[in-house]
C-alpha cells in the first residue's frame, strides 16, 4: 500500500508542470492568430480605400477630395496615391502595421477604373 501512495505523491504537480510548458506556447499561437486577423483587416481596408477612390475619381470627383475620401476608409496612416490619365484612375493604397510578433508588415491594394466621359451635346439634343 505505501508504493501506491508513494506513486500518487510522485504524480502531485505534473499538471502545474504541464501548463506551464504548454502556455507559453498557446500564448504565442493567439498572439500570432491576432496579428493574422488585424493584417486581413487591414488588407480589406485598403482594397475598399483603392476601389472607392478609383470610382469616385472615374466619375468625375476632383482629385483632393478622393483621396481624402480614401484617407477615411483606409487603415489609420495609410498612404493613397491617384494617377489620372485621360481614360482611367488608377489607385494605389498602401499601409504599414507594427505587429507584436511579426514586426512591421505593409499591406497593398491597387485599383482601376475607366473614366467617364460626358458625351457632347449639341443644340439639337437639348429640344
Amino acid at each position: 500500500m505505501s508504493g501506491h501512495l508513494a506513486r500518487v505523491r510522485d504524480d502531485r504537480g505534473s499538471a502545474t508542470a504541464e501548463i506551464a510548458l504548454a502556455l507559453p506556447s498557446l500564448m504565442l499561437v493567439l498572439a500570432a492568430v491576432l496579428a493574422a486577423g488585424q493584417v486581413l483587416m487591414a488588407q480589406i481596408q485598403c482594397v475598399d480605400a483603392a476601389r472607392s477612390v478609383a470610382r469616385l475619381a472615374a466619375r468625375g470627383e476632383p482629385g483632393p477630395r478622393a483621396v481624402a475620401a480614401g484617407d477615411r476608409l483606409g487603415p489609420p496612416g495609410c498612404r493613397v496615391e491617384l494617377a489620372l490619365t485621360p481614360t482611367a484612375a488608377t489607385v494605389q493604397v498602401s499601409a504599414r502595421l507594427q505587429l507584436p510578433v511579426a514586426g512591421e508588415v505593409e499591406v497593398h491594394a491597387a485599383a482601376t477604373a475607366d473614366r467617364e466621359t460626358v458625351p457632347a451635346t449639341s443644340p439639337e439634343d437639348a429640344t
